[in-house]
């Protein structure tokens, strides 16, 4: 009867790393869904940083957008460095509605 429990816990065992490895499938699936999201998010917010080095102003939208961006990522440590891109443009923008979002972060 040994061997037929050792076949039953195998058995088990095969049947938990297939789970596991459904599972980490899954998880790469939203991985990757995720990252193109905020990869797309982020180009949008490069062409916006382009529009305001080749203009004299940017859109209330885009404006808004950028703001949308540095609430996203002031929580996490990545993309630091285009939150303070961001920020500096921010500072340019000469927006009633944007007096608070500047006091907010000592802009």
């Amino acid at each position: 009867n040994l061997k037929g429990n050792y076949l039953n816990e195998k058995r088990k065992l095969e049947k938990r790393i297939l789970d596991l490895r459904k599972m980490k499938d899954d998880l790469m699936k939203i991985y990757e869904a995720t990252t193109q999201k905020l990869n797309k998010e982020l180009d949008e917010s490069k062409k916006i940083i382009q529009d305001f080095k080749n203009k004299d102003g940017l859109s209330h939208i885009q404006v808004e957008y950028l703001k949308a961006t540095v609430m996203k990522y002031m929580m996490g440590q990545k993309n630091r460095a285009l939150v303070s891109v961001i920020l500096t443009i921010l500072k340019f923008t000469q927006n009633e509605s944007d007096i608070i979002f500047r006091h907010m972060y000592d802009l």
